[in-house]
């Protein structure tokens, strides 16, 4: 969970852009963004 590690460094933000990579489109992350209330933009590679 790469990404848990950088939001808890880092902290919450009001949305996301990924690539739409695995990483960033499985459902523990997705259930991650809604319940935190996070915005996920998807753009092209």
């Amino acid at each position: 969970m790469m990404w848990y590690k950088v939001f808890m460094k880092v902290g919450l933000t009001p949305e996301i852009v990924t690539d739409g990579g695995t990483h960033f489109t499985g459902k523990e992350f997705e259930d991650f963004l809604k319940v935190h209330h996070i915005n996920h933009i998807i753009v092209p590679p």
